[in-house]
Formats: structure tokens, C-alpha cells, sequence
């Protein structure tokens, strides 16, 4: 017996992953309805990879783009093209574990009023021991103005009727797309988690959006300025030096920029002068310590 469940999944040029995130897919104790693969303009054999699946599903569809819109639109797109009353979203270049559709739609099941349930991650790296990051039970709009309290797309099971809602991502995001999106989501309802690491990331650093300094820049200050319109005047100091605690992780975690990352530390003490900002500030130096030496 199949479920009401959507996957989608946007690629472009991941003939060697996309195979282990649709194995993932087939191995769900809960199987899925449908998988709506949208291929965001690839130049190889990613498409014709991933239609030779098409035997281990009820239904595998895909959506061949001819020009690249970008992942945000590409899910929009395969969010479209889906059927079911769930919408799974699931990026080429990650996993699934086996329980992750039959816990998550049974979670919303007994959540009525959540729009969205999210996971937690195991997060897989290439020469260290794995990492687990398991997110709150139940996350607010409120909390996600401070930050992305959940984390990434493939840890997301939506309402299909909660995404058009709100008007799915917004296309043209330079980064930052899942946040702004969780935002919107987390208007309608309250938000909730499987307490378990149901989704795999694999960091191996390649292709990731932190990688370009310039576009995680600009996503960030649009998910700011949203939240800055949002969220009550009396909470903005500790809004502020949230963000500004996020950008020095930023600075000091995947590029080497000591002297901004430094600056957004102390601006975190400035809006929110708590002991714990001057961990933070601590912990900034540390990183930046760290990256030069390696």
C-alpha cells in the first residue's frame, strides 16, 4: 500500500549521487505515491539516469528544464506537477533513512494544524565521525526569526495545500531559500520534528551554496529584512545579534575573513550584551585560529 506522499527531487548534473537519493527512496517503509524529478538543465545523462528507475516506484516522472532555474524554482515546479497531499522534498546529493516517510506522515497525522514536520539529520562527513543534529519537537515562526531552527530541504515533509498557501519558495533566492520558506510556513501553524536522525547529509563541501560568499551574503539579508518586518520591535536587539552571530560563523567557518567575522561577534554584544555573546566572540576567534592553522 502506497501513501499520498510527493517526492520531489531537483538536479543537475549529479549522475553519481542521485542514484543513493533515490535508493533511499525505494527502501521507505512507507512507500511513496509518486517521484517528480526535475532535471534544472543538466548537460549529461542525469535525466536519462534517473528515468531508468522508473520500474521501483508507483510513478517516477521527469521534468526535463531546458535552461537552469535554479533550485528553489525547480522545486516549485515539481511541487506543481504532484499529486499527493504531502509534498517530501529531497536534494540529489542526499538521503533518506527507511523510516523517515512512514514517522513524519504519521507525526502530521497527529498534527493536524502543523504545515510542514522536519527531522533530524545525520550528517556525514568525509574523514570525521558522522554528527547528528536533531531540531527542537515543536518550532515557531517566532524562533525561526532568530534562525533556521530546522535546516534543509531534504528534512522536509509539507501539506501540499500549506505550500501554495504561502506561495512555495520564493524563485531568485541567492541562498538561504529553505529559511525564507520555513518562515512563511511557520505562519500558519506550528511547526514539529521527528526527534531522530531520519536524513542524511553528505559534506563533502562541493557545490554548496556557503561556498559563495557573495550569494549566502545577499540571502541572508533578505531573510533579515523579512524578519525585520515581522518580528516585535521589543525582540529585535536579540533578533540582531542572532543574525549577526550567524554571519560570523559564516565568515569564520567556510571562508577566512577575520576581520568581518570579528566585527559581527562584537556587533552580537552590542545589540545583546549577555555573557554568552562573549562565548561567542570567543568561540569566533577560535574558529578563525583554527582555519589558519590548517
Amino acid at each position: 500500500m502506497t501513501s499520498s506522499i510527493s517526492v520531489v527531487i531537483p538536479v543537475k548534473n549529479r549522475p553519481d549521487v542521485i542514484h543513493r537519493a533515490l535508493d533511499s527512496v525505494a527502501k521507505q517503509t512507507l512507500p511513496v505515491h509518486e517521484v517528480i524529478i526535475v532535471d534544472d538543465g543538466s548537460t549529461d545523462d542525469t535525466p536519462e539516469q534517473a528515468a531508468r528507475r522508473s520500474g521501483e516506484f508507483p510513478s517516477l516522472q521527469v521534468i526535463r528544464l531546458k535552461e537552469s532555474v535554479g533550485a528553489a524554482s525547480a522545486r516549485n515546479i515539481g511541487a506543481r506537477a504532484a499529486s499527493g497531499e504531502m509534498i517530501a522534498l529531497l536534494d540529489s546529493d542526499d538521503a533518506w533513512m527507511p523510516e523517515k516517510m512512514e514517522q513524519q506522515e504519521a507525526l502530521l497525522r497527529r498534527n493536524p494544524g502543523a504545515p510542514i514536520c522536519f527531522t533530524g539529520t545525520v550528517v556525514r562527513f568525509r574523514k570525521r565521525k558522522a554528527n547528528v543534529v536533531i531540531p527542537p519537537p515543536v518550532i515557531t515562526q517566532r524562533d525561526f526569526f532568530r534562525r533556521n531552527m530546522a535546516g534543509g530541504c531534504t528534512l522536509a515533509m509539507i501539506r501540499r495545500d500549506a505550500f501554495f498557501e504561502v506561495g512555495g519558495f520564493r524563485d531568485g533566492m541567492p541562498s538561504c531559500q529553505d529559511w525564507e520558506f520555513w518562515i512563511r510556513l511557520a505562519g500558519l501553524g506550528e511547526t514539529v520534528c521527528c526527534q531522530a536522525g531520519l536524513s542524511e547529509y553528505f559534506f563533502d563541501g562541493a557545490a554548496r551554496i556557503t561556498k559563495n560568499l557573495q550569494r549566502a551574503l545577499e540571502g541572508h539579508q533578505i531573510v533579515f529584512e523579512s524578519i525585520y518586518t515581522r518580528a516585535d520591535p521589543a525582540e529585535l536587539p536579540a533578533i540582531k545579534a542572532e543574525h549577526n552571530k550567524r554571519l560570523s560563523e559564516l565568515f569564520s567557518t567556510h571562508h577566512f575573513r577575520p576581520v568581518p567575522a570579528t566585527r559581527c561577534a562584537l556587533s552580537a554584544i552590542w545589540h545583546d550584551p549577555k555573557p554568552r555573546r562573549v562565548v561567542d566572540l570567543a568561540r569566533t576567534l577560535g574558529r578563525l585560529t583554527v582555519y589558519h592553522l590548517n
